[in-house]
């Protein structure tokens, strides 16, 4: 069976530690606003690697309406959990680590939407990764509601999600927030906020997973994982060895210093 880009899993075990320490990392002011497309052209490579542990890179940019997010997913273990478990950005203005406000992005697609994107890919594992990518317009608007939002590209103005894969596979994907749906007043630009990237945990045991009709819940894979070499095993259906296995990984947290003109 061909290697599933994003769900093979190159490392199993425990992860822990995700800073270096209390650095401080800078926001870059963006003379002209990038185009939120999740490709990285207008962004200062490499990026940001905040934990030595964790292979997640991002960049944070602003002007004076918005903030800019770039986050950058290389290997096929951590893709493999962004893409199946979901994750979360937490923006905190008191820079203390406060997972109040965020959005929930990428979010996991259906497996369903999964079989309509291989069958119109035809076996191209390059087209499948664009239409995939495509396919990621949704996202949560988290902490402003008893319970999240989900809103959509199509219909947002001002805050926007785009993803992307590049020639070698690698994911990145861009985020545009204004401040004002940040901040209730104001912000200055000198001032440090922290910002969180958590890849979400399993809700559920193997067990109960495997009664929901998802792509990635039969430990034997899908008939559709067997015949389609891009599709593959979840992080969980790998080494399975019991019911209650599951996939986690720590959170990454960092503060910004956000740029002036």
């Amino acid at each position: 069976m061909g290697k599933l880009f994003f769900i093979s899993i190159l490392l199993l075990g425990c992860l822990s530690g995700c800073q270096r320490g209390n650095q401080i990392y800078l926001s870059n002011w963006k003379t002209s606003a990038p185009v939120i497309d999740g490709q990285l052209n207008e962004w200062q490579l490499p990026l940001e690697q905040p934990s030595s542990q964790v292979s997640i890179r991002y960049r944070c940019s602003n002007d004076a309406e918005y903030l800019y997010l770039a986050v950058q997913a290389n290997e096929e273990y951590v893709k493999a959990l962004m893409l199946h478990q979901g994750a979360k950005i937490w923006i905190d203005t008191t820079a203390k680590r406060k997972d109040k406000f965020g959005l929930g992005y990428p979010i996991p697609i259906k497996e369903s939407e999964i079989e309509l994107l291989a069958s119109e890919a035809k076996g191209d594992e390059r087209k499948f990764m664009q239409l995939y990518a495509e396919a990621m317009q949704d996202f949560d608007l988290i902490g402003v509601a008893d319970e999240a939002l989900r809103i959509s590209n199509l219909t947002s103005k001002d805050m926007k999600v785009a993803m992307n894969f590049d020639d070698i596979k690698v994911m990145s994907f861009e985020i545009r927030i204004p401040f004002k749906r940040i901040f209730a007043r104001t912000p200055n630009f000198d001032e440090t906020i922290s910002i969180g990237i958590q890849i979400n945990n399993p809700s559920k045991t193997m067990e109960e997973e495997g009664n929901d009709g998802s792509l990635f819940n039969d430990r034997n894979q899908s008939t559709l994982t067997q015949s389609n070499p891009m599709l593959g095993p979840s992080p969980n259906q790998q080494q399975y060895n019991g019911p209650t296995r599951q996939v986690s990984m720590p959170n990454i947290w960092v503060k910004v210093k956000l740029s002036a003109q």
